[in-house]
């Protein structure tokens, strides 16, 4: 990877506090250069929020306000760009989050794949730092230990840094706490020494997880064939109303016909697609 540019600024001017404000005009700006880039569309409101988000970004580079940071982004967009992403978006995250869903998906959605021939295919679009690819990943490998089975799993998010931190499926052992204690037995390593305080998933677990960076907004992603199961968790809250039913046309050319796509449990497709039959509350099956 090309070294960062030098930035022109010494520590020596470095701003005061009075410099860091978004103004709402550069506001504007950012925020439409995040949908365009994207597709996550930000109101006014957010724009303090936004502001606190690229500050780390601006002292870092040692830059006096927003927008020279918002010029300096535009020159040296292959490099900067996937910061800027990790520094705008949200990474709320957990083990077994939702659970209701997992309950679904073994009682209700896997015992219809149970006796195919090829390997089921699940899609974990928005995975974040990798806690709900390694959450069904523990589910399936329970569900298949005395079945006949095989399956796959790909994660994908936008933000290369997390996924650096999903691949390494380290996580500290207070976030393991809605693990069930059998599947923490099986399927996780506890650190020691000094890396007590810290776990990791088994190779045998992360062997089942491909992780891959995917921006909604690509024109293609880069899946070889389609998927049996999609959860797209609380990612589309961040999006417009268009740009929803940009993705979920994408994830219905993806999912085969009868597959199921979870959503988050404020989300709806409502008014965004007919293609997809309500089963249960956040739970979808593609119809067409």
């Amino acid at each position: 990877m090309p070294s960062l540019p030098t930035s022109p600024f010494s520590v020596s001017s470095y701003p005061g506090a009075a410099a860091w404000e978004l103004s709402s005009e550069t506001f504007h700006q950012f925020a439409s250069f995040i949908y365009q880039e994207c597709g996550i569309s930000l109101q006014s409101k957010k724009r303090i929020m936004l502001q606190s988000r690229l500050q780390k970004r601006v002292r870092a580079l040692c830059l006096s306000d927003y927008d020279q940071y918002f010029e300096y982004l535009k020159r040296h967009l292959p490099i900067e760009l996937p910061l800027f992403i990790s520094a705008i978006t949200t990474n709320t995250t957990r083990f077994f989050r939702e659970n209701h869903h997992f309950d679904y998906l073994v009682n209700r959605v896997l015992p219809e794949y149970q006796h195919q021939h090829r390997p089921l295919r699940i899609w974990s679009a928005g995975c974040s730092t990798g806690e709900e690819p390694y959450t069904l990943a523990m589910v399936l490998t329970d569900f298949y230990k005395e079945r006949s089975g095989r399956f796959s799993i790909l994660a994908t998010d936008v933000d290369q840094q997390v996924l650096k931190t999903a691949r390494r499926a380290v996580y500290l052992n207070e976030s393991l706490q809605d693990v069930p204690k059998p599947f923490r037995d099986k399927y996780v390593m506890r650190g020691i020494d000094r890396f007590a305080g810290s776990s990791r998933m088994i190779p045998g677990l992360r062997n089942r997880v491909t992780f891959l960076a995917v921006n909604f907004m690509d024109p293609e992603y880069p899946i070889d064939e389609p998927v049996d199961i999609i959860f797209c968790r609380n990612v589309l809250i961040y999006f417009d109303n268009d740009t929803k039913r940009r993705i979920i046309r994408r994830f219905k050319n993806y999912l085969r016909t009868g597959g199921s796509l979870f959503i988050g449990h404020s989300e709806t497709l409502h008014g965004i697609s007919d293609c997809f039959q309500m089963e249960e509350p956040t739970v979808y099956r593609k119809g067409c």
